[in-house]
């Protein structure tokens, strides 16, 4: 009896052992798995600034070559005036129209011609 006592309590204590062991190994994957989590939300944030930065980048690369496109665009605006300023001088500042600024340099000589008649229709008859 006394020895199935004792192997009694051995067995008990070998349980109690086991599901001490057991307990452990499950806080440990729980750590585990906790530390993972918190790693991977870290990674998540790391990855999600450098993607923002490289958008901001990318956009500020953008703005600066729509700039340059820009100048670039003046300059040629800006050599296409001298050229005809050039031509007129040569010609001794004859007007030249260009097709693309015909219309418009035509209204714009229709207006001063008639605002020049207004004025000059004005003055004659306050002379009298």
């Amino acid at each position: 009896m006394k020895q199935s006592l004792i192997k009694q309590q051995r067995d008990q204590y070998q349980k109690k052992i086991e599901d001490m062991e057991k307990r452990h190994v499950e806080e440990e994957k729980k750590k585990d798995k906790e530390s993972m989590k918190i790693m991977a939300r870290i990674a998540y944030k790391e990855w999600k600034e450098r993607k923002t930065e490289e958008l901001r980048h990318a956009k500020k690369m953008e703005k600066m070559e729509k700039r340059r496109q820009k100048m670039e665009e003046q300059e040629i605006k800006m050599a296409r005036r001298q050229m005809v300023m050039e031509m007129q001088r040569r010609q001794g500042g004859g007007q030249i129209l260009l097709a693309y600024g015909l219309n418009k340099n035509l209204k714009q000589l229709d207006m001063e011609n008639k605002r020049k008649r207004a004025k000059s229709a004005k003055q004659r008859r306050s002379n009298c």
